[in-house]
């Protein structure tokens, strides 16, 4: 009878792989055997849960659900690698209320486990009345469980790779959008350096009125300024991102570093107003001064960029509870809408894909927040509205401050 069993439910399963052979499976085993339930179920260890990835009943495929393994026989397999009730399973176990409401007698369950031995699944045949012998049962979940433990490694092992290759995906097409940025604002001001020489070059000097030399100076000093910025944009973020730069977090008063950052801005912007509430006395965070203005001043650029002129970008330093240090900027310029405002909290990136369409700008700016923002543990939040601006808030980890007045 055993033996029939197998080569039956080997035959209604040879022709199938993946997750089709799970479902033939269970279908098999519920169709030719007295079991009422089987289902085979993937681990979700971060939730103590389980996913059923395929379960049959009435010779039916039934729809999949999760569940807490917590105070379940489920829990009991992983923990003894097999579990089994010929009778009064609901008795066992009086908190699994799935049991009761499937009215479940009879429980037998096995372990499906990882080629590293770590426990990444269950199958499972289950009963509304008792069972006077579960060694079949057991024989048969002990027959097939290899094969599905080949199958769960496998999905998973898809899936891992499929968000991998989405993710290499969105990093090409952010690579290709920082390149075309990069080209063009390396471009710029070197066609304008040129073009100015070649002017200066191509003159008697001494014929040139004296303002005209000037102005032409001027254009390739502040090209030529550009172009160093944009360079050291390039080699900050470069060495950020590939880990060259080694932290040297100290002890920094930073009402004096964020008025240091804004008033380096207000020299760039002279067209926008740059307005600060600083804590009253001193305030104290340990972090690495060079990343932290460095973000900062990203952010304060964003900021500007996007503000027409005559706006006001306003800054704010407060205490928060659990002495956690927050630094608020606040614009009224553009915004972004929902949808953006989502991709950027995921990615940091937007700017990259969207903002560097609409100003000057290597599009390398929030990309740098997010980099920095997770080299020094420091959360960065985003709050906007199209038209209404935007509010970003750097939130330093409890215990990084300390006041004093």
């Amino acid at each position: 009878m055993y033996k029939d069993t197998v080569l039956g439910i080997i035959d209604k399963t040879s022709h199938v792989s993946g997750l089709d052979f799970l479902k033939s499976l269970v279908l098999a085993l519920n169709e030719l055997t007295d079991f009422d339930f089987v289902f085979v179920a993937k681990l979700e260890p971060d939730t103590w849960s389980a996913q059923t990835l395929a379960i049959a009943s009435n010779n039916a495929l039934q729809e999949n659900f999760s569940y807490s393994l917590k105070n379940t026989p489920c829990e009991e397999i992983l923990d003894h690698n097999y579990c089994s009730f010929e009778r009064n399973v609901c008795v066992v176990f009086p908190k699994d209320h799935l049991l009761k409401d499937m009215s479940i007698e009879a429980y037998i369950g096995y372990p499906l486990m990882s080629v590293n031995g770590q426990p990444i699944g269950i199958l499972v045949l289950m009963n509304k009345s008792p069972i006077k012998d579960v060694s079949k049962g057991y024989d048969l979940l002990r027959y097939f469980a290899r094969r599905c433990e080949s199958v769960i490694e496998q999905t998973e092992l898809e899936n891992n790779l499929n968000i991998t290759k989405t993710e290499l995906e969105k990093a090409y097409t952010v690579r290709e959008s920082i390149l075309q940025n990069i080209s063009h604002e390396l471009r710029t001001p070197l066609n304008a350096i040129i073009g100015f020489s070649d002017l200066l070059g191509s003159s008697n000097l001494l014929d040139m009125a004296k303002e005209n030399v000037k102005e032409y100076l001027s254009f390739i000093k502040g090209s030529g300024e550009d172009l160093l910025s944009s360079i050291t944009d390039i080699v900050d973020f470069s060495a950020l991102q590939s880990g060259q730069h080694t932290l040297e977090i100290t002890l920094q008063e930073i009402n004096s570093l964020v008025e240091r950052c804004i008033n380096s801005k207000r020299k760039k912007y002279p067209n926008i107003i740059f307005e600060t509430k600083n804590i009253t006395g001193k305030v104290y965070a340990r972090t690495d001064a060079i990343i932290f203005e460095k973000l900062l001043t990203n952010i304060l650029d964003n900021a500007a960029k996007f503000s027409v002129p005559g706006s006001v970008v306003k800054t704010e330093i407060s205490l928060l509870k659990n002495e956690q240090l927050e630094i608020t900027v606040i614009d009224n310029g553009i915004g972004f809408n929902q949808k953006d405002l989502e991709n950027l909290q995921k990615s940091l990136t937007f700017d990259i894909n969207v903002q560097a369409k609409k100003a000057s700008g290597l599009g390398l700016g929030l990309a740098y927040v997010k980099c920095a923002s997770q080299m020094l543990d420091i959360a960065v939040n985003f709050d906007s509205n199209t038209g209404k601006g935007t509010c970003v808030s750097i939130v330093l980890p409890s215990g990084a401050s300390d006041t004093v007045k």
